[in-house]
């Protein structure tokens, strides 16, 4: 800042009060680490302060004109912030815009300038004062924030499960993409909103209540229900929620097809114990795993005595190498019907009508053979 020079018949109390004004002014712009500029448009003169000199990487002490501060200015902006600056002084107005700056040194710093327009005493644009504000360093932390933010979003979203993140006034704060396509909404719909706008009428639900409960009391829950979307459609979800430090973390899955297996096994395990035939499983190791009531019938083994023994109690000696061919085949995919003979408990032999399959896990591969 320019200091006043005293003159004849100047009042010393004011000079001294400018004074101070001057050095309070220079202490909060120090603090701030802030940098000053008076550009007298007329003569092209720039005075800057120690601050801004080093900003530019000029020598201090050196008078400064507007050329030598556009000259520093990076050109990918350079452009911009001149025609920025002609419309201003046009305009006479207040322009606040940010730059990349190269010095002698090599270095680029980014820097943000305020200014005002001052007019002189016929109207016309006379001067143009301000500050530098060096953003350097902010925008370097800025940039590394949101780099972790964006690497942490594509876990978030390379997860298979649908995540949402809950503050501890039940506003929802994040959600991934796995959960976006569940809901198949878009994100906006969700984000910002209190969960209970977001999940319409879930508030005195139960998972209302177990997202409440996790809340108070910091503990998980679990839950699985079936949610219907506002078009109709249907799905299950199993839905945990665990107490985190921003609030609730809520997982969530579409185990739809799973609860449907789940559904179809216990029809199918109703059929196997109503039917009339006898049905039975095996591990690859001939294991008994499964013995229904015909079996019991057939056999005469309950199902406490067969399961967990080998296959070779149902077979009379003379047959011992079926299991080993016919597994072989069934491994490979195959069905196998034939008539053999089978052994009871009491001993007696009977013959019988067979149909060997292989079973399967719910990623398809073996696990087990079917009788």
């Amino acid at each position: 800042m320019r200091r006043q020079q005293a003159r004849p018949g100047t009042d010393a109390v004011l000079l001294a009060r400018a004074a101070e004004e001057e050095t309070r002014l220079n202490a909060a712009l120090s603090i701030a680490r802030l940098g000053t500029f008076d550009w007298n448009v007329r003569t092209n003169e720039v005075f800057l302060d120690e601050r801004s000199h080093e900003m530019f990487g000029l020598p201090s002490g050196q008078p400064v004109t507007a050329f030598d501060i556009f000259g520093r200015i990076d050109p990918r902006d350079l452009e911009r912030v001149s025609s920025e600056v002609q419309t201003a002084r046009e305009q006479q107005a207040s322009l606040e815009t940010e730059y990349r700056v190269r010095r002698p040194d090599g270095t680029i710093r980014t820097l943000v300038s305020i200014s005002n327009a001052v007019a002189g005493a016929e109207g016309e644009l006379e001067r143009m004062i301000g500050v530098f504000n060096d953003v350097t360093e902010r925008r370097r932390v800025e940039a590394l924030l949101r780099a972790e933010r964006d690497r942490s979003q594509d876990i978030l979203d390379s997860m298979g499960e649908g995540f949402v993140l809950v503050g501890p006034d039940f506003q929802v704060l994040d959600i991934n993409g796995a959960a976006l396509r569940i809901e198949d909404r878009p994100r906006e719909e969700i984000v910002g909103k209190s969960f209970w706008e977001a999940w319409p009428g879930s508030a005195e639900a139960e998972l209302g209540r177990l997202c409440k409960q996790a809340m108070a009391e910091r503990l998980p829950g679990r839950l699985v229900h079936e949610y219907v979307w506002p078009d109709g459609h249907k799905a299950w979800l199993e839905l945990r929620v665990y107490p985190s430090q921003d609030g609730l973390a809520l997982f969530m899955r579409d185990v739809t097809q799973q609860k449907q297996a789940q559904e179809a096994n216990a029809h199918l395990a109703a059929l196997v114990v109503a039917s009339g035939d006898a049905i039975m499983s095996f591990a690859p190791d001939g294991t008994i795993l499964t013995w229904n009531p015909s079996a019991e019938q057939v056999f005469g083994y309950s199902a406490a005595e067969a399961i967990g023994r080998p296959v070779s109690i149902l077979m009379p000696e003379d047959r011992a190498h079926e299991p080993a061919s016919n597994f072989a085949r069934v491994r490979q995919g195959e069905m196998v019907k034939f008539e053999s003979v089978r052994r009871r408990k009491d001993g007696s032999l009977f013959d019988a009508a067979l149909s060997l399959a292989p079973m399967r896990n719910p990623d398809g591969e073996f696990s087990k053979y079917g009788l």
